[in-house]
Formats: structure tokens, C-alpha cells, sequence
């Protein structure tokens, strides 16, 4: 779930499509906490927000794959430490400010304090999407970090193995055939497993678009030239749309998330290669703020749902009109807090490396 930072990926690289910032990410970025957003408040009513995870899963395999291309096409290599020190940076900070925050409310308040600090500690070691495969109920107020757990997971492994997969070589379009057929078959795992009643790996099969997202990036660097159509983002926008109308209507988890990371997909490839009037849409100043704060958005609506159903025994949409803006009052907060100082932590590992080059 990476803001602005993390979409600022780099200058134009020789041979290279330009890894600038793109405002319109920030834009879809906006779209999916939304309908996450959305889906939480209105729970118990079932609607398919949820799927906006899957957007953020494809934005982040594209845009960290973009990272590691952007630094293996100057250097030759990835400096892995590095890369674990900046991703560490940009994600903890909030995390560990909600954690500390909600902590002491959520003592006094949650029916079971044993398992209230158990989730607390599976959210901080990114755990969640684990112990949630095993235990279903094992997670109350952090149960929406697995989608933070699965990231942590990719970022983890994904560098080496994208090393292996170039091997030292210049991205190319078998690297991301091969990427893409691995990311579909995890979708389509999804839609079988579903369609035999089966639940186990769910959560796990959904970071197929993490792969979805990552194939793009080294698709288009193999491909500087590619300009890809404005009718891509409105088919991918409406393929987001359909994914929504099956969680929401048949609850057709897998499909829906089929057509969601396709959607994400087609928008991304637009917005990446394109500008246009759905571009410019997306770019708008509200969408691509609501994007930059996307993260902490994410992190803080759910617990301030649970605390508030919990002081006042009462659903998430009976508790909504509260936690609605208090959730987006404590996210701009701890974006403006943290942010200057991420900003300025960013340098860390740079500084780090400079210093062992200069011994």
C-alpha cells in the first residue's frame, strides 16, 4: 500500500520509458482504498469493495518491480539491503504510530485482551495473512493487514528472484510471459479452489497480482516504445466495475478478482505509457491526494471501526458516521507527521552505501 514516494520511481533511464511520477497511480491508488473504505463501513451489508486490495496488489508489483529494473539496468545488480532498508522506511513508521495508539483503547475495550495483543503482534511482524490461513478468527481489529502481510512477503522474496530470472540480462518479454502465466495461475488456483467450495489459500493466491503487476513493468522496460491506448483505462476501469457487480451481487470471489487485477492491469499500462483525458482524471488534485494518504487510510479505518463497535456494541455501519471521518482525520494527521521525516530517512541506506563504497 505505497503512497507518492514509492510512485516516484526515477528519471528517465536510457532505452528506458521515464519511471517519473505519475499522478493518475496515485488516482487508481485512490479507487481502491475507496472501495475498501467503503466495504468496511457498510459492513454487515455485503458489498465488493474489497477488491480495491487487488488493485494496490498490482500498483505495488508494478511499481516496485519498475525499482528494482530502474537500479539493475544502472548497475548491474540489486543492492538488497538497501532495497529491505527503504521498503522498511516507508511502511513502519505508520504502522508502528496506529499500533501504539490503538494499543491502550484496544486493552480497555476488546472482549479478549490475550487475543487482542496476539493480533497486535502478528500485524507488526506481518504475519496476519498466515495465522489467518490457519484460524480464520484469530484476527479482530489488525485483520486487514494479511494484505500488508502478502506485500511484506513479495518484497522479501521477489528481488532475488527477479535476479534470477534476468540473470544479469536486460528485461525482456519471455521474463514477462513467464511472470504473467505464474500470476494467472495463482488467479485462476483462486477461482478453482472457490468453485469446489474449498477456502484454504485465498488470501495467499490473491497476490497473483502482485505478479500481474510486476509482468507490466518489465514488459513495457523490455518495450520502451509501447504506447498503450486510452481505451485500455476505461476497459480496465469497467473490468474493475464488473469485478465490484460479482463480489457485490453473486459473491464470485475469484472472478471478481480475476477481472479486478485485469482492470488495474489495463489502467496502469495506460496511465504508465499515455497521457489522455482519463489520465488527466485521475490526476485530479482530490483523487491523487486521497492516493498519497492512501496507506495510512488504510491502516487506521478498520481498528477505528472495531473500537467504536466495541464502546458502543453496535455494527461498523451503525458506527460508520463516526468512524468515517475520525479515520480520515487521524490518516491526514499521521501523513503530515511522517511524511517530512520518511523523506528525510529515505537517504539512510543511500548514505550507508556511500560510506562502506568510501572505506
Amino acid at each position: 500500500m505505497s503512497t507518492r514516494s514509492a510512485a516516484r520511481l526515477s528519471e528517465p533511464v536510457a532505452g528506458r520509458p521515464s519511471l517519473g511520477y505519475i499522478p493518475a497511480l496515485d488516482g487508481m491508488r485512490a479507487v481502491g482504498v475507496s472501495l475498501v473504505f467503503v466495504h468496511h463501513m457498510l459492513t454487515p451489508l455485503h458489498f465488493g469493495g474489497g477488491l480495491g486490495v487487488d488493485i494496490f496488489f498490482v500498483l505495488s508489483g508494478y511499481l516496485i518491480t519498475g525499482i528494482l529494473l530502474k537500479e539493475l539496468t544502472a548497475s548491474g545488480g540489486i543492492n538488497l539491503p538497501r532495497f529491505y532498508i527503504r521498503r522498511a522506511i516507508r511502511l513502519y513508521p505508520a504502522l508502528l504510530v496506529a499500533l501504539l495508539l490503538v494499543l491502550i483503547p484496544g486493552l480497555l475495550l476488546s472482549p479478549s485482551v490475550g487475543k487482542f495483543l496476539a493480533e497486535n503482534a502478528f500485524a507488526l511482524t506481518y504475519t496476519t495473512p498466515l495465522v489467518l490461513e490457519i484460524a480464520d478468527g484469530a484476527s479482530v481489529a489488525w485483520r486487514h493487514t494479511w494484505t500488508l502481510g502478502i506485500e511484506e512477503m513479495f518484497y522479501l522474496a521477489w528481488p532475488a528472484v527477479l535476479l534470477l530470472l534476468l540473470r544479469g540480462r536486460r528485461p525482456n518479454a519471455i521474463a514477462a510471459w513467464a511472470v504473467a502465466l505464474v500470476g494467472t495461475l495463482l488467479l485462476l488456483c483462486l477461482v478453482a479452489i472457490e468453485s469446489v467450495g474449498f477456502e484454504y489459500g485465498n488470501l495467499l493466491l490473491r497476490s497473483g497480482g502482485l505478479l500481474l503487476g510486476s509482468a507490466l513493468a518489465i514488459a513495457l522496460a523490455s518495450h520502451p516504445s509501447w504506447k498503450i491506448s486510452e481505451t485500455w483505462a476505461w476497459v480496465g476501469l469497467a473490468s474493475v466495475g464488473l469485478g465490484v457487480a460479482l463480489e457485490t451481487v453473486a459473491s464470485m470471489t475469484g472472478p471478481a478478482v480475476v477481472a479486478a487485477c485485469l482492470g488495474a492491469v489495463a489502467m496502469t499500462a495506460h496511465f504508465a505509457t499515455g497521457r489522455s483525458f482519463a489520465s488527466a482524471l485521475f490526476s485530479t488534485k482530490p483523487l491523487a491526494y486521497l492516493g498519497r494518504v492512501s496507506y495510512e487510510l488504510y491502516l487506521w479505518h478498520y481498528p477505528v471501526l472495531v473500537l467504536l463497535s466495541w464502546a458502543f456494541a453496535a455494527t461498523f455501519i451503525e458506527v460508520a458516521w463516526i468512524a468515517a471521518p475520525l479515520s480520515i482525520l487521524l490518516a491526514t494527521l499521521t501523513h503530515r507527521l511522517l511524511a517530512p521525516l520518511i523523506d528525510r530517512w529515505k537517504g539512510i541506506p543511500d548514505n550507508m552505501v556511500r560510506l562502506r563504497a568510501s572505506r
